[in-house]
């Protein structure tokens, strides 16, 4: 059968398609404006930016929301994570050069010396938070951000009290209330106690949930954070109803070990127990001149 090729079938075609292009135009639209009243009704009590929120819906019908609006350079995250992200990077180019030795000696990255682009804010909790842009020119409002690292032999390494656990280890946070802070980037027991060294930041996650008593959360936080308690202990010490490291110290370390060796179903002595007492007061101890052989 010939295929009609007329100047009216064209011009019938090209009614049919632009007709069909508008009927797709406004079903995006629409459905455009449903997404907007979701993400209000569910991004209300947060600082996500709803643009950010729509952008991120695409696909819809096979036409992408975000090709009708502004898409920003980079999720916006707080700016220490930006540096834990490059950090990690240089240490996975280390590990891979340390692969090749060679007679001489291995490889070793010496220096990385990094400019970036980035628009700075401080939301409310007082975080500084950063979005990665292409480049200043297209972002006149933004600044600069230098990192320079540099390798450094038999460099003394500090304690480190930080805890990358899940809020979820505190046994005291409902999923709501994880939900509401992972919204601000708090995603770990060390995010939380960072946020919260600053009045500001102490006075915006006690008003998430008033029930909570912020002190005893942050209590159990410091508890997860100690390097000289395995995980599993500090986690089981929170079980038993130790909610503060100086009712631990204070505790009985018989009856402690009986409750550990019952939980972590392995022995753990009454001597295990007051060596960690012992370490443990001499992190929280208060540092007196006279100890320091001061003459008075």
């Amino acid at each position: 059968m010939a295929k009609d090729i007329s100047p009216n079938s064209d011009k019938t075609a090209g009614r049919k398609q632009r007709h069909k292009n508008a009927e797709v135009q406004i079903e995006v639209e629409a459905q455009a404006k449903d997404l907007r009243k979701l993400a209000q009704a569910d991004v209300s009590s947060s600082n996500i930016d709803i643009e950010t929120y729509l952008s991120d819906c695409s696909n819809i019908r096979g036409t992408s929301i975000a090709s009708h609006r502004a898409i920003k350079n980079s999720t916006e995250v707080v700016i220490h994570e930006l540096g834990e992200s490059i950090v990690a990077a240089i240490d996975s180019v280390q590990q891979e050069l340390a692969r090749y030795p060679r007679e001489m000696g291995a490889y070793v990255l010496d220096e990385v010396d990094l400019n970036i682009p980035v628009q700075l804010r401080v939301d409310s909790l007082g975080q500084v938070m950063a979005t990665v842009v292409e480049s200043q020119t297209s972002n006149p409002v933004g600044g600069q951000l230098r990192l320079r690292f540099r390798s450094i032999l038999d460099a003394a390494q500090p304690t480190i009290l930080a805890s990358h656990h899940p809020l979820i280890d505190l046994q005291i946070l409902s999923e709501a209330d994880i939900a509401k802070l992972e919204a601000m980037r708090i995603f770990s027991v060390n995010d939380l106690l960072r946020v919260t060294r600053n009045i500001s930041g102490r006075k915006a996650i006690a008003k998430l949930n008033p029930k909570i008593r912020l002190n005893d959360l942050l209590e159990r936080a410091k508890i997860l954070t100690l390097s000289v308690l395995p995980f599993k202990v500090a986690e089981s010490l929170l079980q038993i109803g130790i909610n503060k490291l100086i009712d631990f110290i204070k505790s009985d370390p018989e009856d402690i070990a009986r409750q550990l060796t019952r939980l972590l179903e392995q022995d753990i002595t009454s001597r295990d127990v007051r060596i960690w007492q012992c370490e443990i007061n001499k992190l929280i101890a208060l540092s007196l001149p006279s100890s320091k052989g001061l003459n008075e």
